[in-house]
């Protein structure tokens, strides 16, 4: 049987990175996610700061939350098709400013309808994140260190 010598076989993802640039492309995924885990669960806490300053009842800014969630739930399924038609890396790279971006603007929001509209963002950002952070760590390391790389960003997501 005559072997096909014309295309070798293609070298392993994996291969093209050094140790110390997956070390720093692992911090920055962690980081990233960890930002939005807790962006995920903060806003319940800052609830009574809101209404306050913001002169709102409790229905008006569970909004807040509501947008954000909405949004997360419409952009989490395109993460797919996002990133094949974009890039892994591109869609990180933007999802991580779009978010950084617009969790700067809540900050300074001085009204409900501007968080509203600035969480909705942050939610369009925040959604790619969790999916191309994972996909991204277990491009960068072989299949056989699949089980560590997962509970290294398990365990940096719960602390």
């Amino acid at each position: 049987m005559a072997t096909n010598t014309a295309h070798p076989p293609p070298v392993a993802e994996y291969l093209r990175y050094s140790p110390l640039l997956r070390i720093v492309i692992v911090a920055g995924v962690m980081l990233a996610m960890v930002l939005f885990a807790l962006d995920s669960t903060i806003v319940n806490v800052a609830i009574p700061s809101m209404m306050g300053n913001l002169g709102a009842t409790m229905d008006q800014v569970s909004w807040v939350s509501t947008a954000y969630m909405l949004a997360n739930v419409v952009v989490l399924p395109l993460t797919g098709w996002l990133e094949a038609y974009f890039g892994r890396r591109n869609l990180l790279i933007f999802a991580v400013i779009l978010f950084t971006a617009s969790s700067l603007l809540c900050g300074v929001a001085n009204s409900l309808e501007l968080l509203v509209f600035f969480r909705v963002l942050q939610g369009i950002g925040g959604a790619p994140i969790m999916a191309t952070g994972l996909s991204t760590l277990m491009e960068i390391y072989p299949p056989r260190k699949t089980g560590t790389v997962m509970a290294v960003a398990g365990i940096g997501i719960m602390v």
